[in-house]
């Protein structure tokens, strides 16, 4: 910004943590779970309200369970949690919609998903205009690098397993090439 940075001091705000998200759903950003030295796996979502500049905590329903070292991205107006590191369900997707302050399980059945932390996620268009969010990578649960990707098309939820990276890799970040 113009001018330099302005330090905020807003009464309300999430604990300082590690291995959480921040993401950007339309024009509001979302910081959910991570990892704090008081309570650990933090399960706590919280948007920035970016007129007030404070922050909000949120209490939406069917919330997943705490988690950190997830990843996160924003699709179809909505904010995409997948794996991290709760202890028993790492391998699942979740999905909250701001429209309806609710999250959803969305796990596809029969996909063999590897419990996993620190994987790379990125959202791109097909030639139909198909949303799809495709995940590369992770910490497998005993520390080993993982070379999966898959895909998943936001509108059905259909879930691909795509050819294998050259070698396992965690804590990478993708972004989509602009279109040619």
């Amino acid at each position: 910004a113009e001018g330099g940075w302005t330090q905020l001091d807003p009464p309300d705000h999430p604990s300082a943590r590690v291995g959480h998200s921040l993401t950007a759903v339309g024009d509001s950003l979302f910081l959910f779970g991570g990892f704090d030295d008081t309570v650990g796996r933090r399960g706590d979502l919280w948007r920035w309200d970016q007129q007030a500049e404070s922050w909000v905590g949120l209490n939406p329903t069917n919330a997943p369970s705490p988690r950190w070292g997830h990843t996160a991205v924003a699709a179809d107006d909505r904010l995409w949690v997948f794996f991290g590191q709760d202890g028993t369900t790492e391998g699942s997707i979740w999905v909250y919609d701001p429209a309806t302050d609710a999250w959803q399980e969305v796990t596809p059945p029969g996909v063999d998903l590897i419990t996993r932390s620190q994987a790379a996620a990125v959202v791109v268009s097909d030639d139909q205009g198909d949303q799809w969010i495709v995940l590369t990578g992770g910490q497998g649960f005993f520390f080993d690098p993982l070379a999966e990707a898959w895909a998943l098309r936001v509108r059905d939820l259909e879930f691909l397993r795509l050819p294998d990276l050259p070698e396992g890799r965690y804590g990478h970040t993708m972004v989509a090439a602009p279109p040619s």
